[in-house]
């Protein structure tokens, strides 16, 4: 039995991805950076997954001669990789580069049978988009079988509106009206194993509701059970403000970014999956990760 080969397996969406691929009875291999993580639970409530990891490679996409153990005897590829602190190089190195690198030596083989990349839905940031979609060309133009997924965007993000709520005011663009239909990464981990059979080129992927940006304010709120004070802002004073409120609160300043990035486009998709915005507000809620936040 071959293995399927996770890469990014550390993160939010990796380490879901681990545990349902051994639910399902495959083979995984991880490659990881720091194989420490597998084992700890992760800050949006990842589960840790050392444990049920067949076998560990460490390497580093940027450098592609780590990536030869970890392309041997692999029939698929699901690429969760994503720059963590993102610049513009970060995600010229990362998303493009490193995802490439990977496809390369993964090719020296004649076991591989798809390599599945998980996107994004309209990334906001101009630096990210031209990455990905960069690598999205490469991957469709070479003789490798594969498949784009794009999510909308995960439910980690919009932890974003409890940190906000928490202090006192979330902020929507304009009205708060534009909308997106975040996703669990169990349920995405769900779409990642169906696109090893699938037909489709690409997948859109979204979850089970579709929320407006004042819905996920009020919605924190809820949680928290305090009282709403919801603040629209145009969208060009935000990064007049972001300049401003980066000099003494960098988060604050991340916050507004945010908003403006998540705002800029409605991000639907078909609604799938079964896991809720408002259970998972509850849970992390709860959770050391939200109280050291």
């Amino acid at each position: 039995m071959k293995f399927v080969l996770v890469a990014g397996a550390t993160g939010y969406l990796g380490k879901h991805l681990v545990h349902e691929l051994k639910r399902q009875g495959h083979r995984v291999r991880a490659l990881v950076r720091n194989r420490e993580k597998l084992w700890k639970r992760g800050p949006f409530l990842e589960p840790a997954v050392g444990a049920e990891v067949d076998e560990i490679v460490v390497a580093d996409l940027t450098r592609p001669e780590s990536l030869y153990n970890a392309c041997q005897q692999i029939e698929y590829i699901v690429s969760c990789v994503g720059a963590n602190s993102p610049t513009g190089r970060d995600y010229a190195a990362i998303d493009y580069q490193g995802n490439y690198n990977l496809l390369q030596i993964a090719q020296q083989t004649t076991e591989l049978k798809k390599f599945i990349y998980v996107s994004r839905l309209n990334p906001s940031q101009p630096d990210e988009y031209t990455a990905k979609e960069r690598f999205v060309k490469a991957l469709q133009e070479s003789p490798t079988t594969s498949c784009i997924i794009r999510p909308t965007g995960y439910f980690s993000d919009l932890t974003t509106y409890l940190n906000m709520a928490r202090r006192g005011t979330t902020y929507v663009l304009g009205q708060g009206e534009s909308s997106i239909n975040p996703i669990h990464a169990a349920d995405l981990a769900h779409i990642c194993i169906k696109a090893m059979i699938a037909k489709e080129k690409e997948l859109l992927a979204g979850g089970p509701q579709n929320l407006s940006q004042r819905q996920i304010a009020q919605l924190a709120f809820e949680t928290l059970g305090k009282k709403a004070h919801i603040q629209g802002l145009p969208a060009g004073l935000i990064p007049v403000l972001a300049s401003l409120t980066k000099l003494f609160s960098p988060q604050r300043a991340q916050h507004l970014k945010f908003i403006a990035d998540s705002a800029e486009k409605n991000k639907t998709a078909p609604l799938q999956g079964e896991h809720k915005l408002a259970d998972y507000f509850k849970e992390y809620m709860t959770s050391p990760f939200f109280r050291e936040g």
